[in-house]
């Protein structure tokens, strides 16, 4: 089959990269883009991308390559170009070109290796496969589509793909046995075919006990779709808070992929949400791998920031970031440059902080420069001027720290009342830095405590936060690793028990509460494959004991493993409750927030699950907790001195239950670094009965408040420089 016999929509689509060549503003662009407003550089990147240099950009890319093909017939062009339809969802056209490769090599018009043989059947077995997703976890939605193991409604109807897939991966698995990331995809298309476990070869079988939990969690369903708030798109980040101050938490999302708009969905309190992105002012803010909120200004209205760029090469990254100022009627407005915070860098990650303790909250964030990158984006450091506006002190006092950051994260290490600041550094020695305290007018000083903390690993380390695991007053810090070259083979590994190979586990570095830190993940159970990307923490089951949920995964198609959950057992160990809790959703994890939605007492999980290519989308999904019968106390903390919504703020909790009495300890915070809880504080209590004492700590003005006798199962609000309790009226919702 010739070149020319190709499907005429395949020709037709070089009309979009022939325009795209034709309109030549790249050049130019750069320059545009840093004279405009924020929302119109986000049009013009939009519009103008560079799509050669920037890998994730395949809409355009597959158009390209298929021009250079037509030109230029080569097996390489072929293979290339098919890779790119199925990276920009389109594995329909990627299937064709594949299929005319194979019939050119076999009239002997290329001449090819028996390696690059294998990558071409490897790549046609995951075109199959994705087509099979589209067909049924996209197009048929539901809410158990892709979660892992799939049964019940996750099972195909539509099976033509799938069964074409699984013919191809048996073929692979037949020439090389070893072929862990073919024998997963195996199973995996077993099971969308509903064949899984008794027509899967007894050689290629993973036993179904492979992912049994270590403990019954109880089914969390996925009720996004029902409740409209499922939203498609690509990878991104998750804030969930009360935008509104209406008593109800709301759901914003953002997706990385260029044209997509910030999502806002109001929770009416009714058992539904309201899609009002466009009418709250975020319609033309496009783009955003993660989102974080916080009151900047000290209004009591929640802001929001978006940070772009993170993971795109070299000039591809330099897109601007966004502040938004809530503006207290339902719109934001756009106020980055107006703030002092316009730049451009490519970033993911930031946090929010007061660091120099003057009650207004400042801002780090973690720029990324890449090894091969051809400049330098230092992090930066902002101080609130209290007056709307912030200045960069970073490269003042030394914390403008050079490398490929994925996150960043704050507390207070060693309870001296500053917040510290740490920073994960991908491919490179992660830094802690401890904020020695205020200089002249209020500036913060940092000092490198790294070597001395014990903290520098692991070395290809994503996500990170700080939280206090064990409830001993202390904060203690985890580094999630994300080992691309290694990983994936040896989750595989680890399923089949088997020894991992080259993937590193992730770090849970114990507070020592001296300065230092031990790494205790083998002691906690937590050695274990986790390839994070997402994260969060909370507290599923209300038992006092914080929880987390890693998302998982890679820009590759064949990286469909399950996001994980794990149940904190009591400060002492971790247990695996992924497939229990029906958690396992096999799509890409990314954002990801732990918050109490339907103010019943429990948290539920929202999770975003598209991925980087511009074709792997994915509809996002909400976890809702079915309950397990403990009590609670969800408390609102305002800052006077401090500020406004007490990030920072510590919280300890003197409990009488049927364990005796124990102390809880939190902080006022939004979780890990990528997604955002609520900032009201939700606390599991166990049987406990009723709390004997709260003592709050609050940052700035270093006051501390004691109250005694408080019932349980009820929300609070706790106010700085007031001595009274005041008991909030929240209307719990039927979903």
């Amino acid at each position: 089959m010739a070149l020319y016999k190709l499907k005429p929509s395949l020709k037709l689509l070089l009309v979009v990269y022939t325009c795209v060549v034709a309109c030549g503003i790249r050049d130019n662009v750069i320059k545009e883009e840093k004279n405009s407003s924020v929302v119109e550089t986000l049009s013009l990147i939009a519009i103008d991308s560079s799509f050669i240099e920037n890998k994730y950009l395949s809409h355009f890319r597959s158009d390209y390559f298929l021009s250079r093909l037509i030109q230029n017939p080569s097996s390489e062009l072929y293979f290339n170009t098919a890779l790119e339809f199925l990276n920009s969802g389109k594995p329909e056209k990627a299937i064709e070109l594949i299929e005319v490769l194979l019939e050119k090599i076999n009239h002997h018009e290329f001449k090819i290796s028996l390696e690059f043989s294998r990558q071409i059947k490897t790549l046609q077995s995951i075109c199959y496969l994705r087509k099979g997703e589209q067909d049924n976890c996209i197009r048929l939605h539901n809410g158990a589509s892709c979660i892992f193991p799939l049964r019940g409604d996750a099972i195909y109807s539509v099976t033509e793909s799938t069964q074409e897939a699984l013919v191809h991966y048996l073929e692979l698995l037949k020439e090389d046995k070893n072929d862990f990331i073919s024998l997963w995809l195996l199973n995996v298309a077993y099971m969308a075919l509903g064949q899984y476990p008794d027509s899967v070869p007894a050689d290629f079988l993973l036993r179904p006990n492979a992912f049994k939990s270590d403990t019954n969690i109880g089914k969390f369903k996925n009720i996004g779709n029902q409740l409209l708030i499922g939203t498609r798109g690509l990878a991104g980040g998750c804030c969930v808070d009360d935008f509104d101050n209406d008593g109800f938490l709301d759901v914003i999302v953002s997706s990385m992929e260029i044209k997509d708009p910030l999502k806002y969905f109001h929770n009416e309190g009714n058992g539904s949400f309201k899609d009002i992105s466009h009418q709250a002012g975020l319609g033309m803010q496009l783009g955003g791998l993660n989102i974080l909120h916080a009151d900047f200004d000290n209004d009591g209205w929640l802001d929001l920031l978006v940070l772009r760029g993170g993971w795109f090469q070299n000039e591809t990254g330099e897109h601007p970031n966004s502040l938004l100022r809530n503006n207290g009627n339902g719109t934001f407005t756009d106020v980055t440059e107006k703030s002092g915070l316009l730049s451009f860098k490519p970033t993911q990650t930031a946090v929010w902080a007061d660091f120099n303790l003057d009650g207004w909250l400042d801002l780090f964030i973690g720029n990324e420069t890449k090894p091969d990158d051809e400049k330098s984006y230092p992090c930066e450091l902002y101080i609130n001027q209290k007056d709307g506006t912030f200045i960069n002190i970073a490269q003042k006092i030394g914390v403008d720290i050079v490398g490929f950051v994925k996150s960043v994260t704050s507390a207070d290490v060693n309870n001296d009342g500053f917040p510290d600041i740490y920073i994960s550094i991908f491919g490179g020695q992660n830094i802690l830095f401890k904020n020695s305290g205020l200089r002249n007018d209020f500036e913060c000083a940092f000092i490198d405590i790294t070597l001395n903390a014990g903290v520098v690993q692991p070395n290809f380390s994503f996500p990170s936060w700080f939280w206090d695991y064990n409830n001993d007053g202390w904060e203690d810090l985890f580094v999630a690793t994300y080992d691309y070259k290694g990983s994936p083979e040896d989750i595989v590994r680890e399923y089949l028990g088997l020894p991992i190979k080259q993937a590193a586990y992730s770090y849970l570095y114990r507070n020592n509460g001296d300065g230092t830190f031990t790494n205790v993940v083998g002691q906690v159970g937590l050695n274990r494959v986790l390839y994070a990307m997402g994260c969060n923490f909370g507290d599923l089951d209300n038992d006092g004991y914080l929880d987390f949920y890693v998302g998982t995964g890679a820009p590759d198609f064949k990286s469909i493993f399950p996001n994980r959950m794990f149940r904190n057992d009591g400060g002492n160990m971790f247990q695996d409750i992924t497939t229990s809790g029906g958690f396992g959703h096999l799509q890409k994890g990314h954002g990801i927030a732990f918050s109490d939605l339907d103010n019943d007492g429990d948290q539920d999980v929202y999770a975003v699950l598209g991925g980087a290519y511009s074709g792997d989308v994915f509809q996002n999904a909400l976890f809702e907790n079915p309950g397990h019968k403990n009590n609670w106390l969800t408390i609102k903390l305002v800052g006077d001195q401090s500020n406004k919504p007490a990030l920072g703020t510590r919280i300890k909790l003197i409990l009488q239950g049927e364990e005796g009495i124990r102390e809880i300890h939190r902080t006022v915070t939004t979780g890990g670094s990528f997604g955002c809880s609520s900032m009201q504080v939700e606390i599991g209590l166990g049987k406990a009965e009723k709390v004997i004492e709260i003592v709050v700590f609050w940052p700035a003005s270093g006051i501390k408040q004691t109250f005694q006798d408080i019932p349980v199962n009820r929300f609070i609000l706790i106010a700085e420089n007031k001595n009274q309790i005041i008991e909030l009226d929240r209307k719990k919702i039927s979903f």
